[in-house]
């Protein structure tokens, strides 16, 4: 397979398995009779060339079953070889039977890991869209992939969908299939890729810095996991250190006086001043004083 404008391929069956020396020589029919798929991973490419503009696909086998290329001095166009055909840009492959040949799809099969569809694609969701889709033909275009998925709820009936082989669409939809205006709109989506994929890309915004990540030094701002760290304890260390100083901090020892106050276990009971307080203003007034403490106390002193 290639990309060229004008040429073509010949893949025969690879020699050793003892299933494709089973397959070769065999007919389309026999293959569809045992569900033998024509896969390109059974096949080697034996040849590849230019052809004239005038020949079509059918013309082109018969000068092939005369004789491959002068390379491959001997060799001829055999049934079960698979002839791939590329006109400006579009491959389509074919399996030689003895009658006709018979236009294969899966045949070029790409493993890539970003591909989501192949010829064997059922069930797939296409967003924006009702029901399920299959894969229902292929083309390959320069290279890339792309698939004709047909509704599996109401079949022709329906219109295709062409996507590439990551599931984005290419073209508008379709009731034929690939015809020559689906073929152009899928060049101008291919043009457009190309085109946003040779665009320098742009660096992404810069987000906004953290307050704790703000830390000014030799012109630049400090991003990294390590000195964010290290300026995050710098900044707190450089708050802690222009703090005005605070006043010292006296402490008295238990015992002494304090500007003329008494420390707390020479002083007396505030209950008991208070008693002493409230007598005083009684005597005063000529009222009799009522003592506040309990009678076994009072005997005790008059004793």
């Amino acid at each position: 397979m290639s990309g060229g404008r004008k040429q073509f391929a010949v893949y025969r069956l690879k020699k050793g398995p003892w299933e494709n020396e089973a397959l070769r020589y065999r007919s389309w029919e026999f293959l569809q009779k045992y569900h033998v798929q024509v896969k390109s991973d059974r096949y080697e490419q034996i040849c590849v060339s230019p052809f004239s503009w005038d020949l079509d696909s059918s013309d082109l086998r018969r000068q092939l079953e005369n004789g491959l290329p002068a390379s491959l001095s001997g060799e001829k166009l055999e049934v079960s070889d698979v002839l791939a055909v590329t006109k400006e840009g579009i491959t389509t492959a074919y399996y030689v039977n003895p009658e006709k040949l018979i236009v294969l799809a899966g045949f070029f099969h790409t493993t890539a890991s970003t591909a989501l569809l192949s010829i064997d694609t059922t069930d797939y969701q296409i967003e924006g869209r009702d029901g399920n889709f299959l894969a229902a033909d292929e083309i390959w275009i320069d290279g890339q992939h792309f698939f004709l998925m047909q509704s599996q709820q109401f079949g022709k009936n329906a219109a295709y969908v062409v996507l590439d082989s990551n599931g984005k669409v290419a073209a508008e939809d379709t009731t034929v299939g690939f015809t020559e205006e689906v073929i152009r709109q899928i060049r101008v989506y291919m043009e457009r890729q190309n085109a946003a994929r040779s665009q320098p890309v742009q660096a992404s915004a810069t987000p906004p810095l953290e307050n704790w990540q703000k830390s000014y030094e030799n012109g630049e701002y400090l991003r990294s996991a390590e000195m964010a760290e290290e300026q995050n304890y710098s900044m707190i260390d450089g708050r802690m250190n222009n703090m005005p100083p605070k006043a010292p901090v006296h402490r008295r020892q238990p015992g002494k006086r304090r500007k003329g106050k008494l420390p707390l276990k020479g002083r007396e009971s505030v209950l008991k001043r208070l008693r002493e307080y409230q007598e005083e203003l009684s005597v005063q007034k000529g009222q009799a004083v009522v003592s506040q403490e309990p009678p076994e106390l009072q005997e005790r002193k008059k004793a």
